[in-house]
């Protein structure tokens, strides 16, 4: 082989490496992301995930340890969510932690942008 075979080949190998770490993103500095204000539902809390954690919202196989956490549905949920996925403005996923009576307290008035609600 050529010298210049040789070193296309490991150029091409560079190319495949993403050009900075994956993570969480935006997520971690979200309302619901954060590790010390985000969500913490008390039946995905008490299993080990971390306050801010993306199970209190998805499940990932539909079961954690064997059971599916409240509320619970019976099979795996639309888009990996402990709920069906609604478009209406009084009823959607988000109201069932962010509504009076909802798993979180306080709650929101109708289904308006994070901007509006929260400022």
């Amino acid at each position: 082989m050529e010298l210049r075979q040789y070193l296309l080949i490991p150029f091409l190998c560079l190319l495949l490496l993403p050009s900075r770490p994956v993570s969480a993103g935006d997520y971690l500095n979200s309302g619901h992301g954060n590790s010390s204000y985000g969500v913490e539902r008390t039946s995905t809390s008490t299993l080990g995930y971390a306050q801010g954690n993306c199970a209190h919202c998805h499940e990932q196989h539909a079961r954690i340890g064997g059971e599916e956490p409240v509320p619970a549905g019976g099979v795996a949920s639309d888009y990996l969510l402990f709920n069906t996925n609604q478009t209406s403005q009084t009823e959607n996923f988000c109201f069932d932690c962010h509504q009076s009576g909802g798993y979180q307290t306080g709650g929101i008035s109708v289904n308006k942008s994070y901007s509006y609600n929260f400022g």
